[in-house]
């Protein structure tokens, strides 16, 4: 798994004030069987894709890119980066889990549209 922001805007404001930021995730599937990997973000933050979504079915040795939005619309994140964690889960090994830190950006002050 690799996890890279995409840092042409570090953060953009969404329509609800919410803050979104962009990542492209690279996952390999290096075991011998096709698996379905799910994702699970830490509390007060959501995500969304393009295609493909989760679960992602990944054939063995398949690799697909995904571009990911988190999407953050509660307070508790600090301004400036923020080190969050990223949880990938593979069905066919429950044990399986991979963590993945990633840096989330906060603006300074939230606007929240009228």
């Amino acid at each position: 798994v690799s996890v890279t922001g995409n840092r042409s805007t570090l953060y953009e404001t969404g329509e609800k004030g919410e803050i979104i930021n962009h990542y492209i995730v690279k996952i390999t599937n290096r075991s011998h069987l096709t698996d379905n990997i799910s994702l699970v973000c830490p509390d007060g933050i959501e995500f969304n894709t393009r295609t493909p979504r989760f679960p992602l079915k990944l054939k063995s040795g398949e690799t697909q890119k995904i571009y990911l939005s988190l999407i953050h619309s509660a307070k508790q994140l600090s301004p400036g980066p923020n080190r969050i964690e990223l949880q990938l889960n593979s069905q066919i090994d429950p044990e399986n889990r991979i963590r993945e830190p990633v840096v989330f950006f906060m603006p300074e002050t939230i606007r929240i549209p009228q």
